[in-house]
């Protein structure tokens, strides 16, 4: 990988769109503080429209599927944690079905 890539790999935050957005439209509520499924609903569409004008969103989901269990929460890479938990056990499914099939 050349020197330009790996800093845009390392740097893909400068360019995120929501780097200047309303970071509570990224996160869940405060458990002190219960969302309830109407706001959670909007909350997440105005978060992923965001996500979906970014020009960094496979980086962002990269990075949120990198290490199980730190980013599991919230919008990252145009994913609710719920459809990034589904698609971290997809990949690990494909991952193992393909090691199963290399050592037959």
């Amino acid at each position: 990988m050349n020197a330009t890539v790996t800093a845009i790999a390392r740097d893909w935050h400068r360019s995120a769109a929501c780097q200047d957005a309303d970071p509570g439209l990224f996160r869940a509520a405060d458990s002190d503080t219960p969302e309830d499924e109407q706001a959670r609903e909007a909350r997440e569409t105005a978060a992923l429209a965001v996500c979906a004008a970014c020009p960094v969103t496979n980086a962002c989901l990269n990075d949120a599927l990198a290490v199980p269990g730190t980013r599991d929460h919230g919008i990252a890479g145009g994913m609710t944690g719920e459809e990034r938990a589904r698609y971290r056990r997809t990949l690990t499914r494909h991952y193992l079905a393909a090691r199963r099939k290399a050592a037959a």
